[in-house]
């Protein structure tokens, strides 16, 4: 995957749902989803929080809003977290 790939495919209105690496994340703003594991969401927030729902949610809104997508956080044993961008 490029970063001229993604932006054709957009303008093709063609909805990308990526599971990436956090090194990748600066090409996926405006994608349709993003599905990182809870040890990537750390790595995409810079934070190493706990694996509960309120610091899910908390830093979860604050990477939808920055990259305009939205988020399903796999996290294991507890499950996966949804976050829109509504």
């Amino acid at each position: 995957m490029s970063e001229s790939l993604v932006q054709q495919l957009e303008k093709l209105a063609i909805k990308l749902l990526v599971d990436t690496k956090p090194q990748h994340l600066w090409m996926f703003k405006h994608i349709f989803l993003l599905k990182p594991n809870f040890k990537e969401f750390k790595e995409m927030i810079g934070e190493d929080i706990t694996n509960t729902d309120d610091k899910i949610e908390k830093y979860g809104h604050v990477l939808v809003k920055k990259l305009d997508c939205h988020l399903v956080v796999s996290r294991g044993k507890e499950g996966v977290s949804l976050i829109t961008r509504d």
